[in-house]
């Protein structure tokens, strides 16, 4: 049974999974857009929204949880200077 599954697996197991989607998320902070498959930009909505919404909050702490979030520092970098005040409203 399948109850209180959440998630895709994406044909990987959880390490992989993870990376791929860190770094995805990443690719589509530095680049504003990405080219993938749904599944894949279904799975990493939610991290992306969940980082622009960190780095909109500011603060030492959202940059932390940045760092641990995102695996490249220009994408930090980007997020806290560029798309936070781009998406502030």
């Amino acid at each position: 049974m399948k109850h209180r599954i959440k998630g895709k697996k994406l044909d990987r197991t959880k390490a992989p999974r993870e990376s791929m989607l860190k770094n995805l998320a990443a690719s589509v902070i530095i680049y504003e857009k990405v080219k993938t498959t749904e599944a894949k930009a279904k799975a990493v909505r939610p991290l992306v929204e969940k980082a622009i919404t960190l780095a909109i909050k500011g603060g030492l702490n959202a940059r932390r949880e940045l760092i641990r979030r995102l695996p490249q520092p220009l994408a930090i970098k980007k997020a806290m200077e560029v798309l936070a005040g781009k998406y502030q409203d």
